[in-house]
């Protein structure tokens, strides 16, 4: 997948000290996935779509809109 879209979406990064340019998609994933939603899922739901994702090799966290405005909340009151 990552072949198929190089050349269009590339992304290549240069960390401080390093020789050499290296490319997003040659990092290794971590599996971690954070996934922000709008809806309210039950336990049962929730139970089937992180078996989904962990299947699949990854780690969900679900975070709600609440979630999310809280900490811009947050993040606005720090800077006053």
């Amino acid at each position: 997948m990552f072949d198929a879209i190089e050349s269009r979406l590339g992304t290549d990064f240069q960390q401080q000290g390093q020789a050499g340019v290296s490319r997003i998609w040659e990092l290794p994933f971590s599996g971690r996935i954070n996934v922000y939603t709008d809806d309210q899922f039950d336990p049962d739901q929730l139970g089937i779509l992180s078996k989904l994702f962990k299947d699949n090799g990854a780690s969900p966290s679900f975070f709600s809109t609440d979630y999310v405005l809280g900490g811009w909340n947050n993040i606005r009151s720090a800077c006053r």
